[in-house]
């Protein structure tokens, strides 16, 4: 069925022509083969939002007032990280995580910029992985400070021998 237009492209092909910049059509049931399901195109820039036939959505841009993300347990690490601070949990040194900086230009557990050029990334997991380097960062934060702290009764002591 074709509105606004004499020759459709889908099973429904909505055209608009208004402005230059603003005409665009709608097209639900692109492909034969519903590779595209549905289709908004802006004639000047072409697909702005796509959903294809598996579920996947393309879109230029999104503006929303929320987004949720709800992780899922998956093999590996796909837990919200409160296990940071369990006991025993281990930090790598400074001087080893400096060295790995060094040698792979990003941060251990996080993907490679061409990996994400390449293939995106799931929001969810990436959540989650900067949540767990926040709280590593901040077990290190307190390490220092007991170092700091630890350092000036040294030095107190060190000034009360003189």
């Amino acid at each position: 069925m074709g509105i606004g237009t004499g020759n459709p492209g889908a099973k429904l092909h909505i055209n608009h022509t208004a402005a230059e910049d603003w005409s665009y059509a709608l097209k639900v049931g692109v492909d034969r083969d519903y590779t595209k399901a549905f289709n908004i195109i802006n004639y000047k820039v072409g697909d702005v939002f796509l959903i294809w036939g598996n579920g996947i959505v393309n879109a230029k841009t999104i503006y929303a007032e929320a987004v949720k993300v709800r992780p899922y347990p998956v093999v590996g690490h796909y837990y919200w990280p409160d296990y940071i601070f369990n006991e025993g949990y281990e930090l790598i040194s400074l001087r080893e995580l400096e060295n790995f900086i060094k040698k792979n230009k990003h941060l251990p557990d996080v993907p490679r910029e061409k990996e994400v050029i390449e293939e995106g990334i799931d929001l969810g997991k990436m959540n989650i992985v900067l949540l767990r380097k926040i709280e590593e960062l901040t077990l290190y934060a307190i390490d220092l400070q007991k170092q700091i702290e630890r350092m000036g009764v040294e030095l107190e002591k060190l000034k009360s021998l003189k």
